[in-house]
């Protein structure tokens, strides 16, 4: 047998729940999960998410207040992935962040962030992308958040990250790829300008957290009492943070950098002999994004532009025996889990402007091209059989969404996308890395 099937259990699913990649700030659009899908992993904001924290800035009076925000989402949804069927289904996700104004200067900050996606995806994960149609998060982040003056502030956060994964005939919270991070971060944030319409700042700040995958174990640990490893997944995520902001009327400019450390607590390394090794498995996972948008004025039109870079640099080899007992014609590929990979995201929005309405209607036409190319790991043929390319996938997704307001808190949504993966990795005996999927969903955005 070959040894990817032998491997099945050395996946580890994207950490892109709540990423930044692809999000368009001024519009904030509402894009489900399946258009983020072709990345295998992202960087989780555990943080206040910006929209909430200016909205927390507005209401600087001295006097203490229970100040509720809230931003939710439900849609009816149908997806379809070629050849895998399709399925009816919803997907409805949201914030709540009951804000304790202490007083000018101090706040306190229970955000909770939650949301269920019952759509036909593929996942990318580190092996290949698998086909899902249950996903669930539940997040939660305590913020202390101290105004120093009117140009620095200072944040410290405890954090919960629940990821749940149902596969077919298991329970909630029986999933082979559910995980829990627990953790903590701070920040300080410096604003070189801070105008009422126009701002400059720059944010510093670190995070620790321990992922477990509490239903995962190791191959080699259900088959012998004295394993050298057991959870093999669980790691020690280290993770310092840059992010430079600037605003404007009508533009948005933001750059964001974060090298996340991975230290994993009980996986070795694979030999070229394909023998566990000493030596624990490290990664470094670096993640780039530049965000612009921009709307001229008097203008019914808006531009967004994202570009995401990622960098994976993994000391974990594969060895692979191509299921026969012969070692000559095994394959062992170091560095197999290092990628490089870039995605731009496009974008324009048309914006109908209603007197009688506080939010404008809202129609957004958005692209991504995503390219990852790994740094050792050869494409394969249909029958498994090793080539002298590198692996090399591309990813294209077009998306249609439309937003209208009802009320002020109140507005109908209605989204659609079509994405396309295409490699050179041919064999999809256990992955999936050539496929066609399609979304579209309606539903109601609550927002105050």
């Amino acid at each position: 047998m070959n040894k990817r099937m032998d491997t099945f259990n050395h996946l580890y699913i994207r950490m892109a729940r709540l990423g930044f990649a692809g999000l368009f700030v001024l519009t904030q659009l509402l894009y489900p999960n399946s258009i983020f899908s072709a990345e295998v992993e992202g960087v989780e904001d555990s943080g206040i998410p910006a929209s909430l924290q200016e909205a927390i800035q507005l209401k600087k009076e001295s006097e203490f207040k229970i100040i509720p925000i809230a931003d939710i989402t439900a849609l009816g949804t149908y997806s379809r992935v070629a050849g895998s069927g399709d399925v009816w289904g919803a997907y409805v996700a949201g914030s709540v962040a009951p804000v304790i104004r202490i007083d000018r200067q101090n706040y306190i900050i229970p955000l909770y962030y939650g949301s269920y996606n019952k759509e036909y995806q593929i996942v990318v994960e580190e092996e290949g992308g698998r086909l899902y149609n249950e996903l669930m998060d539940h997040n939660l982040t305590i913020e202390y958040k101290h105004i120093v003056d009117d140009n620095t502030v200072l944040k410290l956060d405890g954090l919960m990250r629940l990821h749940y994964v149902k596969e077919e005939g298991d329970s909630w919270s029986d999933g082979l790829y559910d995980y829990e991070d627990y953790g903590a971060s701070t920040s300080v944030e410096y604003y070189f300008i801070n105008e009422d319409k126009r701002k400059s700042s720059i944010t510093l700040g670190g995070e620790y957290y321990n992922r477990s995958y509490p239903n995962y174990k190791s191959l080699i640990s259900l088959a012998s009492v004295t394993s050298p490893e057991t959870d093999e997944k669980d790691y020690n995520g280290y993770r310092p943070t840059f992010n430079y902001r600037y605003t404007d009327e009508g533009l948005v400019l933001s750059l964001f950098y974060s090298p996340l450390y991975k230290d994993f607590e009980d996986k070795k390394v694979i030999d070229a002999n394909g023998v566990l090794t000493d030596t624990p498995r490290e990664d470094w996972f670096h993640y780039a994004n530049a965000r612009f948008s921009y709307v001229p004025k008097a203008s019914p039109l808006a531009f967004g532009l994202s570009l995401t870079g990622i960098i994976v640099d993994s000391n974990q080899n594969y060895y692979d025996s191509l299921g026969t007992l012969t070692l000559t014609d095994d394959v062992a590929t170091e560095n197999y889990y290092s990628f490089r990979s870039i995605d731009i995201n496009p974008s324009i929005t048309y914006i109908y402007r209603m007197p009688e309405k506080k939010s404008p209607a809202t129609l957004t036409l958005g692209y991504s091209y995503l390219l990852r190319d790994y740094a050792d790991r050869k494409a394969q043929d249909t029958d498994g059989s090793y080539t002298p390319d590198t692996q090399l996938d591309k990813v294209q997704t077009l998306r249609l969404q439309g937003v209208y307001p009802i009320t002020e808190t109140l507005s109908a949504v209605a989204v659609a996308s079509y994405s396309k993966g295409r490699s050179n990795m041919k064999y999809e005996s256990y992955y999936q890395y050539g496929y066609e999927s399609y979304f579209c969903g309606a539903g109601i955005r609550v927002k105050f």
